[in-house]
C-alpha cells in the first residue's frame, strides 16, 4: 500500500503544481506583469494555507476581486476582511465578493444592495448609521439619495473585519 500511497501522493502533487501554473499564467495576464504575478502567488498560497479556505477558493476570489477593478496590492487585504465576514456568518465568499464587486463598479449603494448585504446578516446599515453619525434608519435615506458610495461601503466592512469589529479574525479562529 505505500507504494499506492506514494503514487496517489504524486499524482495530488502534479495535479496541484497544474493548478498553481494555471493561475500564474491568468494573474500575469490579468495584472500584465510576472512580478506582480508571482507575488500576488505567494500573498494568495500563503492566505489559503492560514484559513478555512482552500487555494481553489482563494484564488477564485483573487480572479472575481480583480476583474471587479481590485488592484494587486489590494486584493489580499479584501479577501482576508470579505473572508472574516463570509467565515462569521456561514455564507459563501463569492457571494460577497459579487456584492463587493457590483457595488464597486456601480460607484454607489443602491437600496437593493443594502437589502441583500443585510438579508445574509451583514449589519451594514449599522455600521453605516455609525459612519454618518445618522440613525439606523437613516442609512436607507442616505442609500436611495445616492450619498454612500463604494468607498463608504468598503471602509463599513473594513470595521466589522478589523480589530474590536465583529467579525475580526475569524477565518484564523476557524482555521485553528
Amino acid at each position: 500500500t505505500a507504494g499506492v500511497s506514494f503514487a496517489a501522493l504524486a499524482k495530488q502533487v502534479a495535479q496541484i503544481r497544474g493548478e498553481v501554473q494555471q493561475l500564474e499564467v491568468a494573474f500575469e495576464t490579468m495584472l500584465g506583469s510576472k512580478e506582480k504575478a508571482d507575488t500576488l502567488m505567494s500573498e494568495i498560497i500563503d492566505l489559503a494555507a492560514k484559513t478555512p479556505f482552500g487555494l481553489q477558493d482563494v484564488s477564485n476570489a483573487t480572479k472575481m476581486l480583480l476583474a471587479y477593478g481590485s488592484t494587486a496590492e489590494e486584493v489580499t487585504g479584501e479577501i482576508k476582511m470579505l473572508g472574516n465576514i463570509a467565515s462569521g456568518l456561514s455564507i459563501p465568499l463569492n457571494d460577497l465578493i459579487y456584492l463587493y464587486g457590483t457595488t464597486r463598479t456601480q460607484g454607489r449603494m443602491f437600496t437593493m444592495d443594502l437589502r441583500q448585504f443585510m438579508g445574509r446578516g451583514i449589519p451594514l446599515a449599522e455600521e453605516l448609521a455609525k459612519q454618518f453619525g445618522v440613525t439606523k434608519d437613516k442609512v436607507g435615506e442616505l442609500v436611495t439619495a445616492g450619498k454612500v458610495g463604494f468607498d463608504d461601503m468598503a471602509k463599513a466592512l473594513q470595521a466589522m473585519s478589523s480589530e474590536g469589529g465583529k467579525f475580526n479574525n475569524l477565518m484564523d479562529k476557524q482555521s485553528a
